[in-house]
């Protein structure tokens, strides 16, 4: 494993209650920063920037995309968006990690182009809001296989 100097920089897209479980498991990891918050509901990415010291709450994911201290993307949006945001984040250079991924499995089985391109790499899993130990453990793994590919 290579050993980074600085925390990696994280843009949190989706600020539900799966989310919000990844924003907690990020703010548990010494080696990540969130670094960036976006929900279209704005009122609930200012609450979450502010609970877990995120920088910016930008108005759009595209300026997410743009902006290069984010390294890595966590999508917590609804499924039908997964398959559209991951492209677009791995076309941008950054890591995905998504949960509920059911949007992406058709596309996925049909092509790895979408897990491995520009050198990013994009992650599923299941996040459970039934376990909110199992889901912080699930998101915890993640920030240290992005931590791995960077």
């Amino acid at each position: 494993m290579i050993w980074r100097s600085k925390p990696i920089g994280l843009a949190l897209v989706g600020c539900g209650n799966i989310g919000r479980v990844h924003a907690q498991a990020m703010q548990r990891n010494k080696r990540c920063r969130l670094v960036s918050v976006f929900d279209p509901e704005r009122e609930r990415a200012e609450q979450i920037a502010r609970e877990f010291s995120a920088k910016r709450v930008p108005a759009d994911f595209k300026t997410i995309l743009e902006d290069p201290e984010v390294e890595g993307v966590v999508l917590a949006t609804p499924h039908h968006v997964h398959l559209e945001q991951t492209l677009q984040a791995l076309d941008a250079g950054k890591h995905v990690r998504l949960s509920r991924p059911a949007g992406l499995a058709a596309y996925a089985t049909s092509s790895g182009a979408v897990w491995c391109t520009n050198g990013t790499r994009a992650a599923a899993g299941h996040t459970t809001l039934r376990e909110p130990a199992a889901g912080l453990s699930t998101a915890t793994r993640f920030t240290k296989w992005m931590l791995c590919c960077i």
